[in-house]
């Protein structure tokens, strides 16, 4: 699966499909896990198989001895449906954390797609540009017309007019 936002230093991405996902590799770095032991605790989880088939991807990384191996990206729910078992003060520091990434994670998510809507001839114009155009992008373009028409990004608009 191919990230349309790439991976962040906390594991998380956004697919193709615009959905956040996280990585079973950070997720047993987070909570001081073995990552087999990850693997383990996704496997052995007793939820439906459709529930399993919609947030537990299964994929792969390539470990320091240069051998692949295999991982799951996991959705929010995914996620939650998982560390909800695991307990101690730290856990519950990490789960808040994620949960809150998450959301944030989602409402960029939600940004991009609106934007992309809402400017159909710029979304097209950028893909004529890219040949894989990132998201990065989309927000350089729109910054740029921001810029032009108001004579300052839309960041400085905001905060100048309290929005």
């Amino acid at each position: 699966m191919k990230p349309l936002v790439p991976m962040d230093n906390y594991g998380m991405f956004v697919d193709c499909y615009d959905t956040a996902r996280v990585d079973s590799l950070y997720v047993a770095r987070a909570f001081e896990k073995e990552h087999k032991n990850v693997l383990r605790d996704i496997k052995s989880l007793e939820c439906s198989d459709e529930f399993r088939l919609l947030n537990f991807e299964q994929s792969k990384y390539v470990n320091a001895q240069g051998h692949q191996m295999p991982c799951y990206q996991m959705t929010r729910d995914g996620f939650v449906f998982l560390v909800m078992g695991y307990t101690g003060k730290k856990a519950a520091q990490f789960k808040e954390f994620y949960i809150r990434r998450f959301n944030e994670m989602e409402a960029q998510i939600k940004a991009l797609v609106n934007a992309r809507q809402q400017f159909p001839k710029l979304t097209k114009m950028v893909k004529a540009i890219h040949d894989n155009p990132k998201p990065y992008h989309y927000s350089n373009e729109c910054d740029l017309l921001n810029r032009i028409v108001l004579g300052m990004s839309a960041k400085q608009f905001r905060e100048r007019h309290g929005i």
